[in-house]
């Protein structure tokens, strides 16, 4: 048995209950299952139908809650297709609102066409709803595997980058940041919403090291985990601060629909 992750990072509010009903609704399709429990506790009780309110619930913080994270499975026939964790802030004036949500979808391996299909429509759907400014999906373990760069014992994105995987999207200011000509000219690049993404095989079990490690030195190793020692924050990535306000620029002022 293998696990496939979609790991998230977002800037932007996303506090709107009207954002989470229908992407939970959206997922339940993608994985042909339905969504069983959402719970703020570990292990999740709280059994659920996207029938009701779910959005409501997700976006309500207690009077001192800042950060609000919240588990969900998705089971059909009783037996579990997905889960996953979900790390909501609260709008804040002070710091970044950073987001995550990982997703974990459960697969039999190279052979399960209809798990890696889920999990590929799974991330579209996450990246055009959730709007992140940096997502991957791979297989769990190979993007756990990626470490921090020393002496930094947490990988923390204004410092470096988780890496690139299987599915890699670049939101718009990383564009920028890395050229829109040389992200574009990447192997299976394609525009996605504001952004790009970037799919190195049909399927996570086709792609190799070499792959990964071959975009990421195209893009600029540094930028990435695992890459040189005493990184500081801004010197080889975008500050958090330069992210939210490129991406709230481009949601006030979009650009033109092609003719």
């Amino acid at each position: 048995m293998h696990q496939l992750i979609i790991k998230l990072q977002s800037l932007c509010d996303l506090t709107n209950d009207g954002l989470w009903g229908p992407f939970f609704v959206g997922l339940e399709k993608i994985l042909n299952s339905e969504l069983h429990c959402l719970d703020n506790r570990d292990p999740v009780r709280r059994k659920v139908s996207c029938a009701a309110n779910e959005g409501l619930f997700v976006t309500t913080f207690g009077p001192k809650e800042y950060t609000r994270g919240l588990n969900g499975i998705y089971q059909a026939k009783k037996a579990e297709i997905a889960h996953f964790r979900l790390d909501l802030s609260r709008p804040n004036s002070t710091k970044a609102n950073l987001t995550r949500f990982n997703l974990y979808i459960e697969t039999d391996g190279p052979l399960d066409s209809v798990a890696i299909e889920s999990a590929h429509a799974a991330f579209r759907i996450s990246c055009q709803q959730l709007k992140p400014f940096w997502a991957v999906a791979d297989i769990t373990t190979i993007i756990n595997s990626r470490k921090s760069s020393p002496p930094n014992g947490t990988l923390y994105y204004e410092r470096e980058l988780n890496g690139i995987f299987w599915l890699t999207y670049i939101s718009q200011p990383y564009v920028d940041f890395f050229g829109k000509d040389k992200v574009m000219s990447l192997p299976g690049a394609e525009a996605l919403g504001d952004g790009v993404l970037l799919k190195l095989a049909d399927s996570p079990f086709e792609v190799t090291e070499e792959q990964r490690h071959g975009v990421e030195e195209a893009l600029g190793r540094y930028s990435f985990a695992s890459y040189g020692q005493n990184k500081q924050l801004g010197e080889h990535v975008l500050l958090f601060k330069d992210i939210a306000e490129q991406m709230n620029q481009t949601e006030a002022h979009p650009p033109p629909s092609p003719a």
